[in-house]
């Protein structure tokens, strides 16, 4: 997870090494658009955070997110994917 809290709104890229890491959090959370990140510059609520998942086989979605709970694993994160990214990201996860 690379974040740059100095950008407005922050920029938050996830790069997935491989289809396992990226599977794992699809079946947690982002089937739901939604992520949690524990990152010390991730504290402000309500703030608007432009996201990338960046595949291990290269490809990448970049949406719009809002910084929505502080949860004991890190701030929770909810996206809007439009039905064209949702199904990128169902098929990445082979599903």
């Amino acid at each position: 997870v690379v974040v740059n809290a100095e950008a407005r709104p922050i920029e938050v890229t996830i790069v997935y090494l491989s289809d396992e890491s990226f599977v794992e959090d699809y079946k947690k959370t982002l089937h739901t658009s939604a992520v949690t990140i524990d990152h010390p510059d991730l504290t402000e609520l309500y703030q608007p955070v432009n996201v990338k998942l960046q595949m291990s086989n290269g490809d990448s979605v970049e949406t719009i997110g809002h910084m929505v709970a502080q949860t004991p694993e890190g701030m929770a994160i909810a996206m809007e994917f439009d039905p064209a990214q949702r199904a990128i990201l169902k098929k990445t996860a082979g599903l």
